[in-house]
């Protein structure tokens, strides 16, 4: 599945009055046969295209409650100032929606970003899951969906049902769930889907050496930034949807 398909880098200004969405993103610029140490290494502000009739918000673990109180702490304040305008945003843009809750029956999903008309997730049929229900247009009536559990077979089909091709990150936590699990980032890029990581609206889990500058959501960042996918912001996304 070509970048080109869904999302490139606009290379001058007459691109832009052509593109449907253009989001200005963090490039990194790593090349170690150019630059001789780690110092050496920049990041580049550039602005691709992205067709907004094939882009999804995909949602990780936005959860009502966590047993650690003092990440969920940190959590609910990104939660109140990035998520619900990040979600709030995407709603009014007409962008699809799709939440991924894992351990929804301990956790829930946090009912201010809870999808309209239920706060159940969908189960769609899969090889997992032969009795469950089957929506082949599953986002015919609704643009936001819930999808149990990570079933990423379940989670693919809807994506290429709906020839959906660039997945816009969020949620918790960057280098836990939303990194690693079978709907997360290294997953998704591997399946052929073009990344994009809102930064802004995801915390990492950090160690206590790490907490107060939140460095280790830095570290996730840049490695998502270069290994997957560019990285953007709720301000930026929000400049592009509304211009």
């Amino acid at each position: 599945m070509p970048m080109e398909n869904s999302m490139s880098k606009l290379e001058n200004e007459s691109d832009y009055g052509k593109c449907p969405l253009n989001v200005r993103v963090n490039l990194p610029i790593v090349d170690f046969d150019r630059y001789y140490t780690e110092k050496d290494s920049t990041v580049s502000f550039d602005t691709v295209c992205i067709d907004r009739d094939r882009t999804a918000l995909i949602i990780i673990d936005v959860w009502e409650r966590h047993h650690n109180e003092g990440w969920f702490a940190r959590a609910g304040e990104n939660i109140r100032t990035k998520m619900i305008p990040l979600v709030d945003l995407i709603r009014k843009s007409g962008l699809t929606i799709i939440h991924i809750p894992h351990e929804y029956e301990t956790y829930g999903i946090h009912p201010v970003v809870r999808p309209p008309g239920g706060s159940e997730p969908i189960v769609l049929r899969s090889v997992s899951c032969p009795k469950c229900q089957d929506v082949s247009d599953i986002l015919a009536d609704s643009r936001e969906i819930a999808i149990k559990d990570y079933d990423i077979d379940v989670l693919s089909r809807v994506l290429r049902d709906h020839d959906i091709t660039t997945l816009l990150y969020a949620g918790y936590a960057s280098n836990w769930c939303l990194l690693h699990r079978d709907a997360g980032i290294i997953t998704m890029k591997k399946l052929g889907f073009n990344i994009v990581f809102i930064r802004d609206c995801s915390l990492a889990i950090e160690m206590p050496e790490t907490l107060e500058g939140e460095l280790a959501h830095k570290v996730v960042t840049w490695m998502i930034e270069c290994q997957h996918g560019p990285s953007t912001t709720l301000d930026d996304l929000r400049e592009a949807l509304e211009r």
